[in-house]
């Protein structure tokens, strides 16, 4: 199974001022693409990269 694209919904997020939904990433965020069937996340601590590892594992 490959995961090509992924759309955030922020009308369904809980609390939008609370973590991870504060995050910029989040919160700037409307749609990922997958344009290759391996992709890195990159990026300092405490950005959301495992907070986002989680979301598409739970969806």
């Amino acid at each position: 199974m490959h995961i090509r694209s992924l759309q955030l919904l922020h009308d369904t997020f809980l609390a939008g001022n609370c973590y991870p939904f504060n995050l910029d990433v989040i919160q700037n965020t409307d749609r990922l693409e997958f344009s290759s069937p391996l992709t890195f996340f990159i990026g300092e601590n405490g950005s959301g990269k495992s907070t986002l590892i989680r979301a598409i594992a739970r969806s």
